[in-house]
Order: structure tokens, then C-alpha cells, then sequence
């Protein structure tokens, strides 16, 4: 019994777990791409 409980619970707490490593990886990925921009405008404007 309380082994299903337990899985039951893991079960619940899976996908908000994938979904917060999502979310991290998609900012992770937006603020290499935001750097990687500004770091080609400045070199664009400085020379």
C-alpha cells in the first residue's frame, strides 16, 4: 500500500519536474543567444 502511494507521488511530482528543467534550460539558451547578439553588436559598432 504505501509502496503505490509513494510511487503515485512521484509519478505526480515527474512532470512538474521535467517542466522546471525545461524552463531553465530555455532561459539558459535565450541568455546565451542574448549574449551572443549584444557581444556582435558591440564588436559592430566599435569597429
Amino acid at each position: 500500500m504505501l509502496k503505490v502511494f509513494i510511487a503515485r507521488k512521484v509519478e505526480d511530482l515527474r512532470p512538474r519536474y521535467m517542466i522546471m528543467e525545461h524552463l531553465k534550460c530555455l532561459t539558459v539558451l535565450k541568455s546565451r543567444i542574448f549574449l551572443g547578439v549584444t557581444g556582435n553588436l558591440n564588436k559592430t559598432l566599435i569597429t
